[in-house]
């Protein structure tokens, strides 16, 4: 499959960025991460995409191959920060109270 020519990519990429960005701001605040890494993720799945976009062939639609990019990206950085991950102990006679 050929792919599109530039400009109608560029359009895309352009009308997709302010939903990726939301997006990427959800992923980063359910892994307790600065939403301000947003902007960094969806640069970054762009940036992947056109990387391997001799070998998109077009299966899945750009914005959720992009979406599902920042997701995992998201996943990585909070895998790479042990800081954000909440060190509390927790019972085991009671899981549900927090062992403080």
């Amino acid at each position: 499959m050929a792919i599109a020519p530039t400009s109608d990519v560029d359009g895309a990429l352009t009308t997709s960025r302010p939903f990726l960005i939301v997006a990427a701001q959800l992923q980063l605040r359910n892994r307790n991460l600065d939403e301000q890494l947003a902007e960094d993720l969806v640069q970054e799945a762009m940036a992947r995409w056109i990387a391997a976009a001799p070998e998109y062939r077009g299966e899945r639609p750009l914005y959720g191959w992009l979406k599902t990019t920042i997701t995992r990206l998201a996943a990585e950085i909070a895998r790479r920060r042990p800081d954000v991950l909440d060190h509390c102990s927790y019972s085991l006679d009671e899981p549900w109270a927090r062992g403080d």
